[in-house]
C-alpha cells in the first residue's frame, strides 16, 4: 500500500535510483535500526541513542532526510511541489 501511494504522488519512484520500494527499506533502516542496535551505537558514540534529547536528534534528523528526499522527488516531477503533510 505505500509504495503505491508513493508511486501515485511521485510517478518517477517507480523505478530507478529513488524507487518507492528503496525508499521504504531506506527509511525503515533509518528509523528501526536506532532502537534495535541500540546498545551497539551507543557502546560506539559513548551516549545513549533512545533517551530524550539524543531521541529528539534522531527525530529532527529523520525529518530533514525525508525533506531532503522529498526536495529531490519534487525537483524530478514535471508537476507542481506537493506540500507535505506530515506531522
Amino acid at each position: 500500500a505505500a509504495v503505491t501511494l508513493i508511486t501515485s504522488a511521485y510517478p518517477t519512484t517507480a523505478s530507478g535510483p529513488l524507487a518507492a520500494p528503496q525508499l521504504l527499506l531506506s527509511f525503515y533502516g533509518m528509523v528501526v535500526s536506532s532502537f534495535t542496535y541500540g546498545p551497539v551505537l551507543e557502546r560506539l558514540r559513548g551516549a545513549s541513542v533512545s533517551a530524550g534529547e539524543a531521541l529528539a536528534h534522531r527525530k529532527q534528523h529523520l525529518r530533514h532526510m525525508l525533506d531532503l528526499i522529498a526536495d529531490a522527488l519534487e525537483a524530478s516531477e514535471p508537476s507542481t511541489p506537493r506540500p507535505r503533510d506530515l506531522p
